[in-house]
């Protein structure tokens, strides 16, 4: 394969060197990078319709648009099929290089790729698994870690050109794409699409629309993984299925794909933390080359001058009015879920094989309750629930950790206001 594995090393690279600083990472996801950048279709590849790697011939062009900026998923000399997976992560991985170093190739690759993405592989509603080049033929597999790496990729990217073009995209991407099948399988992929939205609400302006979405819906996902995929309080153990049944045994791609859900928790109930440790991620970039005048660590909320989601023209009910009506049948024209082991079909809107829709899931009143029960979301193999609320989050995690806290051995007595000791154990807000 034109190694999907490299994904997950030159991503995991750069979001160690934003982390630490460490100059050794930054290295190391530039040579992913550039191993990656083997299988790029250049301008100049699509206009021959031939590339280096490639004994296949492809069209130049495919949806009245050129075929540069694919990025090929497989080192197979005879396949031509760009997938979803690695044009999308590639064009991250391409941006935050350039937020990183200020290297003009980066931008310039990321640029084309979010323009194939756009014209070849986005349905208007979800990112497809791939395109056959050969002869157009889009593979449509409905996989929302495709949709995911791209939100993630595309939001540093509006974020960088201002353009009303991409931060309209990113906003219609994020409002739709969790609407998409379920399967059984890749169970730990669905924490990429979480990961995806995080990274665009860390860019957000707090408050605004898409803020307040992506709130509520990663409230949800952190309530399900709490009360439905967890056995009991205080044992940190959660199924790859956020609906449950809860699990009796050590998982590891339960706890891989719960990571991503309890990081965007903590940073959306810390908001203010959040994007100070965005800023200071990116400041590295200033540390080692002096080059990004975007960034102001002096600043409270978003960086000045970057307001990505106030240009969009949202209201609203496009989000919330919506996420609570019941799901309603789909031509399966509209998306075709080429994945055998699809339970839900978003051609029909039920689970199963019922010819209901698929029922709610409970959400804990007690805790949220300005939160409502809205429609189902589905993400690959497991729930993603859309809802109305916001801040939800800080309400379930205090719950926690005081559920955590209650867990600690007991203290003798409250100590005195004079005391060195520490109060007693309370998480407040």
């Amino acid at each position: 394969m034109a190694k999907f594995s490299f994904r997950g090393w030159g991503l995991a690279a750069i979001h160690a060197y934003r982390a630490y600083g460490d100059q050794t990472f930054l290295e190391i996801a530039e040579s992913t990078w550039g191993a990656l950048k083997k299988y790029f279709i250049t301008t100049e590849n699509a206009a021959a319709g031939q590339h280096p790697l490639k004994d296949a011939p492809f069209l130049p062009a495919c949806n009245g648009a050129t075929s540069a900026g694919g990025v090929f998923g497989a080192s197979d000399r005879t396949s031509t099929d760009v997938s979803g997976e690695a044009v999308c992560a590639f064009m991250a991985l391409s941006m935050y290089l350039f937020e990183a170093t200020s290297t003009q190739e980066y931008y310039d690759v990321a640029s084309l790729s979010a323009q194939f993405i756009k014209s070849q592989l986005y349905n208007g509603t979800i990112i497809y698994g791939a395109i056959r080049l050969s002869n157009c033929l889009a593979i449509t597999n409905a996989i929302t870690y495709n949709s995911g790496l791209f939100i993630e990729g595309l939001s540093v990217f509006a974020n960088y050109t201002q353009s009303g073009e991409w931060t309209t995209l990113l906003s219609d991407l994020i409002s739709s794409a969790s609407d998409v099948s379920v399967n059984n399988i890749l169970q730990t992929l669905k924490g990429i699409f979480i990961r995806g939205l995080y990274t665009a609400w860390s860019l957000s302006v707090p408050g605004s629309d898409v803020a307040e979405l992506i709130e509520a819906f990663i409230s949800v996902q952190f309530n399900a993984l709490l009360d439905l995929a967890s056995p009991n309080p205080g044992i940190n153990e959660f199924s790859p299925d956020w609906l449950g049944p809860a699990v009796s045994q050590h998982l590891p791609w339960g706890q891989a794909a719960a990571v991503d859900v309890l990081n965007a928790a903590v940073g959306i109930a810390n908001p203010a933390e959040a994007r100070r440790n965005l800023r200071r991620n990116q400041s590295h970039a200033v540390e080692e080359t002096g080059h990004n005048d975007r960034l102001d660590s002096d600043t409270e909320g978003p960086i000045p001058g970057i307001d990505p989601f106030i240009p969009m023209g949202i209201e609203k009910p496009q989000y919330f009015e919506k996420a609570l009506e019941p799901p309603s049948p789909r031509s399966s024209e509209q998306i075709t879920i080429g994945d055998p082991h699809a339970v839900v079909s978003i051609s029909d809107g039920t689970r199963d094989g019922q010819s209901s829709p698929s029922p709610q899931v409970p959400i804990r009143p007690e805790l949220q309750p300005e939160l409502r029960t809205g429609r189902q979301q589905f993400s690959p193999d497991g729930p993603i629930i859309g809802v109305n609320g916001r801040h939800s989050a800080i309400a379930v995690l205090l719950e926690s950790l005081n559920r955590e806290i209650s867990m600690l051995p007991p203290r003798e007595g409250r100590p005195s206001l004079d005391s060195e000791e520490p109060p007693e154990y309370r998480a407040e807000a």
